[in-house]
């Protein structure tokens, strides 16, 4: 037989064994994507709890009459570097402690066999500190997952009652960025993803006695400063997927 036929007949048993080897040692996972809202076109309006468009959202604007702490709108999004056509636009007009809008998301259920979920989240924040925006992965403090706070144009997990913020990235103002966070079900751990770049390791989930994340709760603000109804927080995306 001819020296370069040898040679072809070599490699397709190469590249046999390595296919091969590679379909037992890196499976590929299965995506589903559980939700996703994309404002990809100009959206004008404002949001109520009676939005028939986005029946997994729930606005909370005040604790006695609705806006009482401000507005989340659905409008025209900031213009900029691969900036998106539309955004939830959440306008602040409180200084109260603990008091600002927020954006409360029904996270449908993660299947029984899921092993990851992910929520990734496209975001710009448009004030200069002091400002605080708190992400809870759940409901509150204590029943979530996890706790990510954009402070002092710092990113920061929250790890608990006697646990220190752990410091994750920086943010820049007026400019657009993703945050995605990749929850491990059965490890109860998550990951942290800022643009496209992991922060860190593996880290432990704030409360494990919980063994999924039900809802999502974005609070646009609670420093003590009143916007008088300027927007402190864009949001263009909220998606959320599940591999098993």
């Amino acid at each position: 037989m001819p020296q370069h036929f040898q040679k072809f007949r070599w490699l397709k048993k190469v590249g046999l064994l390595l296919s091969v080897s590679g379909l037992m040692f890196a499976p590929l996972r299965a995506e589903n994507t559980l939700l996703n809202i994309d404002l990809t076109s100009k959206l004008e309006g404002t949001l109520t709890n009676t939005t028939s468009s986005f029946p997994n959202l729930l606005a909370v604007t005040g604790s006695k009459s609705q806006n009482e702490w401000g507005t989340i709108e659905v409008g025209t999004a900031p213009s900029g570097t691969n900036a998106p056509a539309g955004a939830f636009i959440f306008k602040d007009k409180t200084d109260g402690p603990a008091q600002g809008v927020a954006l409360r998301v029904k996270v449908p259920d993660f299947s029984k066999t899921a092993t990851t979920g992910t929520i990734t989240i496209r975001m710009m924040i448009p004030v200069e500190p002091p400002y605080r925006a708190i992400f809870f992965f759940g409901e509150d403090w204590k029943k979530s997952a996890t706790v990510i706070l954009f402070h002092q144009r710092q990113i920061s997990a929250y790890g608990g009652d006697k646990a220190p913020l752990e410091k994750l990235g920086n943010y820049a103002v007026d400019q657009w960025h993703e945050l995605k966070v990749e929850f491990n079900f059965p490890k109860q751990t998550y990951s942290v993803y800022w643009d496209g770049e992991k922060s860190g390791d593996e880290r432990p989930w704030t409360n494990k006695e919980l063994n999924t994340v039900k809802s999502l709760t974005l609070f646009a603000d609670d420093a003590p400063i009143d916007h008088n109804g300027e927007p402190v927080l864009y949001i263009s995306q909220i998606k959320i997927t599940e591999n098993n």
